[in-house]
């Protein structure tokens, strides 16, 4: 009996043991990982990371999806998701009191012609082309711009929205901070010939003409 009682203890702790390093093992952050436990105590199965922000994470797991911020995540996994990290954006200084930040505009396509191939031209003219993708409509909501994509080709294509910029009312070029899928499929693929719409997101400006207005894509 206290034979077995010794080998019952034994198995119990490799049990512990096992499970413990599950949360410190090397981790492949473009694979779904079985089970994380957050510093505020959650534990979430079968999660995978959609995109990276610059304070949080876009991700999906057994019964939700959303955002984590990085300082939740376990070390091990905070370590590599760092290397995936965008740089965050300089905050600008604050409004003196009495003013305020004007709302953005609507941003409305340019007219096309009838003609397909002249309006990709345009389209490409004025920023909106690119990569065979183009933004269909562009329009605020709440701190963020709803994004409207078309991929114009017969393959699928990867919404790459770090190419995009915000140009403020005094024509300084920002870098989106997030973006966030709209619908049921989370990931940033547009099948062929198909549109999609997201929600990115940039830093929002706190001194008069620095609210991102227009949203097109970089031109680097």
């Amino acid at each position: 009996m206290p034979f077995m009682t010794l080998r019952s203890l034994a198995l119990a702790g490799a049990i512990v043991l096992r499970c413990a390093a599950a949360d410190t093992a090397p981790i492949d952050v473009d694979a779904v990982i079985p089970r994380i436990t957050l510093s505020d105590g959650r534990t979430l199965t079968h999660l995978q990371i959609i995109t990276f922000g610059t304070r949080t994470v876009m991700a999906k797991w057994d019964g939700g999806r959303g955002t984590i911020l990085y300082s939740l995540l376990p070390d091990n996994i905070r370590a590599i998701t760092e290397l995936y990290r965008p740089s965050p954006l300089p905050h600008s200084p604050a409004a003196p009191k009495g003013e305020s930040t004007p709302a953005p505009k609507r941003v409305t396509p340019v007219p096309t012609p009838d003609d397909p191939l002249d309006a990709q031209v345009i389209a490409k003219e004025k920023g909106l082309l690119r990569e065979d993708l183009l933004l269909v409509t562009v329009t605020p909501s709440l701190g963020s711009f709803q994004v409207e994509v078309k991929n114009l080709t017969s393959s699928y294509k990867l919404f790459p929205w770090q190419k995009l910029v915000g140009r403020t009312g005094k024509g300084d070029l920002l870098a989106p901070a997030d973006i966030i899928t709209v619908g049921e499929d989370s990931s940033l693929i547009i099948s062929p010939e198909q549109t999609r719409t997201f929600n990115v997101g940039f830093h929002i400006g706190q001194t008069p003409g620095s609210a991102v207005e227009t949203v097109t894509w970089s031109p680097n």
